[in-house]
């Protein structure tokens, strides 16, 4: 089930049913014939504010309640830093963040201390991405390397902070 807030249409203009679910439907609009804007649903904990306009075309502005999560396709991404800093390799984990709609992954070394706040900023993060289509097995580490698969991906904790690598690499520094 969606949960979804539409901004009221701006004046001569109405939502038309498009028979899609999680959407506001077609802005038509009377003035100056007819104008056509598929607003998406907005992520869950976001709204769409101020004015809907034809042009340019605008849904207004993507509001979230935690302004320190922002994900999805058309949108600045915004994600929080976290507590990397550690004493031993047993103070970090992996922290998985999704990138992009297809999946590909950010695999951060962090404190697990910070393992509850992660998570929940993640299962946010991952709400508010359309479902694309596409699949991506990409994964990122601390030290700038790209490959595939998350099992792939190690901790450990050098210098007092948590980093990942890839186990093939061995983890030397970047």
């Amino acid at each position: 089930m969606c949960d979804i807030s539409c901004v009221a249409p701006p004046p001569g203009c109405s939502y038309v049913p498009d028979g899609r679910p999680c959407s506001c439907g077609t802005l038509v609009c009377d003035d100056a014939g007819v104008c056509l804007i598929d607003c998406p649903a907005p992520p869950p904990g976001c709204a769409y504010e101020g004015p809907v306009t034809c042009d340019p075309p605008s849904c207004g502005t993507l509001v979230c309640s935690d302004p320190d999560v922002v994900c999805g396709a058309g949108e600045p991404s915004i994600f929080p830093t976290f507590d990397r800093s550690c004493m031993t390799d047993a103070d970090c984990f992996i922290g998985p963040h999704m990138t992009d709609c297809c999946g590909s992954l950010r695999a951060m070394g962090v404190s697990n201390a910070e393992r509850a706040r992660f998570d929940a900023a993640e299962a946010t993060c991952e709400a508010m991405y359309p479902a694309c289509g596409c699949f991506s097995n990409n994964v990122m580490t601390d030290d700038g390397l790209a490959g595939a698969g998350i099992e792939n991906v190690r901790v450990r904790c050098g210098a007092g902070t948590c980093s990942t690598f890839f186990a093939s690499t061995g983890g030397g520094a970047p």
